[in-house]
Formats: C-alpha cells, structure tokens, sequence
C-alpha cells in the first residue's frame, strides 16, 4: 500500500499578509510562543511558510521595495511545532531533535524569489562599503534551474536554502544569548553597527506586542519544506560536547543531504586578512572572505556584468566559501570557489588564455622531448607530472622541470 500524504500542519496563504493567516505565525524565538500543532517523531509532515519579509518584496524590476522596507518586522517563522514520541510524550530540555528535510521548494503559482543589497542606511550589508545602495536581482525557476531577467547569461541547478530552522529556547538559554549579546554590544568597537541591527535579530531580543507579529522564516524562494522528526532521550549529554560554561553552550551537528548539483570546473578566488586600505588584520576569517568576494566580483565584472550584478549572483549561486587557512600568523586565509558552468560564456575561466597557453607550451615541450635521444625516463617523468597535477600547468612544470 502506497505511504500516505503527508500531513500538512502549517498551511499558509502567500496572497495574505502574516497576521492574517489560518494559523498564527510569530517573528521570535522565546520559550513562551505556544505551539501551533503536535507532531509525532517519525511522522513525514509539511510544513509551508511565507518570505521572510511577509511579502513585502515584489516581482518587478524595482528595487525601491528593498530600499523602503521596515526592517524591524522580520523573519516570520512557521511554527513551533511540539514533536512528542508515540506515547505522546514531547521532547524536553536534554533531548536531541533529529530532523530530516524530505523535500522543499515553491508552492504551485509562486516559482520566483529574488536576491538583494540593501540600502546602507537600511540594514546594509556584508560588502555596505562598496555598494551602498538597493539593488534586486528576481529568480524564476524552471525545475531545479534558476535563471534572472537581470543577470543575463546565468543559469544553474540550486541547492535550496532551508532558511530558518530551530528550536524553541529554554528560558536559561534565551538568558545566555541575551546576556552575551548585550555585553558584546557594550564593549565591541562596533558597538552601534551592533546595535543598529541588533531589532533584526530574532536570537536577541524578547518578544513584546511592539512588532511581535506572526510569520514565518524562510530562504529567498522557498515556500514549502517536508519533514521528519526523531526524538533521542537525553542525547544532548551523550552527542553534544559544551564549548562553553553551561551544558547549554552547544551547536547543532549537520549531514549533508543526497542531492547535489554536479560541477567539475571552478574559478577559485583568494582572500587574506588584508583590508581595501593595506591593514594587516589578526587571523580574521571575515577580512579574508571579504577581499575574497571583492576578488571575484572585480574579475566577473570584466565580461559585461556590472559589480552589483555579480554580488547579486554570489548570494545564491552554487559557490563553495571556506576558511582554507587559519593558522599561519598574522593571515586568515579564505577562498571563493565559481562554477564556471553557470555561464553560458566559454572563455569566463580562460584567465589571459592561461588555459591555450599551457596547452601550447604542453604540446611544444611533448614534441621537443619525444625528438629529444635517450628521453624515455624524461618522458615518464612527465606523463607523471600530468597524471598527478592541473592538466592547465602541466606545460609551465615540464618547461621548469627541463
């Protein structure tokens, strides 16, 4: 017998706004929020949502929307849910919830989402300094494949950003984020950038009927996610290991799910903890992420994007960010890797004709070689060179080798 449907316990209506959906929806993460519905631990389940600003983005081409809006009601969270076992019993403090994601992606009707800068005296951004102003860039999808209207030449298969996914706090930890929080915005040097954004932050603030509307959070195109929950007895204690002075102090542990989109060719930019006006900043990861995003924005600009173009494509196209090296003093060290596939432009990988150049080179040092008496061992050496390095520099490490 075929499995049946799953149960749909969060419906929303995206033509309506937050407050006025079936089921209250709520913008904080606090102990005291009601859940909306029980789910049992096993039990496949749906649960749809609204953009996390309540729909107040449009499908247009301007971005006056992003640029106006009020960014002290956010992030609308479906939800909670209370996960209990087959004897009705919830989950409590102490227990680890494993959640799986199943599926997710646009409801019927409502295939688009968007990426944006904001404005910098509205919320900014990660990259503020260089693009202060709004800018929107809408995606349509056609299956997996995203493609926009404002950045020409790009498509691709996404992996869908579940958005925002948690439980509910204890009041001993809502306590410990705030308390944190606070001090950091007492003594950090970017006290009032802190505290500017800190009304954003869901994690930081209690809720009060000032802007505790209902909503919920999730990605930029995202609109419905299948679940399924299972409660481990007391696994905090024996999974999660404190960093920290309290039982409290853990993270999350995540697996990385069976679909992926494919790619075998990636342009590779590099950042150090050097700022745009030559500081050399301690070990600081997000210097180094910053000069490397800044690295790949200024050469993707070179074949007919605009900047704010290509820094609207990096939120949401299939790159891979890491820390690549963190321990060589005084220089954090980050990467940016860009599937060159996502461009329907042949030559966006082919730096100055690196690539033509080291295959000529390659071909010109095989043939010398080859004429080359008693080369055979030379000759070994260099199929190795090629089995075991980039075929692209196999020319520029035969040519020092010879």
């Amino acid at each position: 017998m075929a499995p049946l449907t799953p149960r749909l316990v969060v419906p929303v209506d995206v033509k309506k706004q937050p407050w006025e959906q079936k089921i209250p929806l709520h913008n904080r993460w606090h102990p005291d929020i009601p859940p909306v519905a029980d789910v049992t631990e096993g039990e496949l389940f749906r649960v749809e949502m609204i953009d996390w600003t309540g729909g107040r983005v449009r499908d247009d081409n301007s971005a006056d929307d992003i640029k106006f809006l009020d960014l002290t009601i956010t992030h609308y969270l479906s939800g909670p849910l209370r996960i209990v076992d087959s004897e009705g019993i919830p989950a409590s403090p102490g227990d680890v919830l494993a959640i799986e994601i199943c599926n997710l992606g646009p409801l019927p009707g409502d295939e688009w989402g968007y990426t944006a800068i904001f404005e910098r005296e509205n919320g900014g951004g990660f990259l503020t300094d260089h693009f202060p102003s709004a800018r929107k860039a809408i995606w349509y999808f056609e299956g997996i494949y995203a493609y926009s209207p404002q950045i020409p030449g790009v498509r691709f298969p996404g992996l869908t950003h579940p958005g925002i996914v948690g439980t509910a706090p204890s009041l001993e930890l809502l306590n410990i984020w705030n308390e944190r929080e606070e001090r950091l915005a007492e003594t950090s040097p970017e006290t009032l950038k802190l505290c500017e954004v800190l009304h954003q932050r869901p994690l930081a603030n209690l809720p009060t009927p000032e802007n505790c509307l209902l909503g919920k959070a999730c990605s930029l195109y995202l609109s419905c996610i299948l679940y399924r929950c299972e409660i481990i007895r007391g696994g905090m204690k024996e999974y999660l290991t404190p960093v920290g002075p309290t039982p409290l102090h853990v993270s999350p542990i995540f697996e990385i799910g069976p679909v992926e989109p494919r790619f075998s060719e990636w342009l590779v930019f590099e950042g150090i903890s050097v700022d745009e006006s030559g500081k050399q900043h301690f070990l600081d990861a997000s210097v180094a992420y910053k000069r490397a995003a800044l690295n790949a924005i200024e050469y993707l600009s070179r074949f007919g994007y605009s900047k704010e173009q290509v820094y609207l494509l990096l939120s949401c196209c299939p790159c891979e960010g890491r820390i690549s090296g963190i321990v060589d003093s005084p220089n954090a060290v980050a990467t940016l890797a860009i599937p060159t596939a996502i461009f329907d432009q042949d030559n966006i990988s082919s730096i100055g004709n690196v690539g033509y150049k080291a295959k000529t080179l390659e071909r010109e040092t095989r043939t010398k070689i080859e004429k080359t008496p008693r080369s055979s061992k030379m000759l070994e050496r260099w199929k190795r060179l090629c089995r075991s390095r980039p075929k692209w520099n196999n020319g520029a490490l035969m040519a020092n080798m010879i």
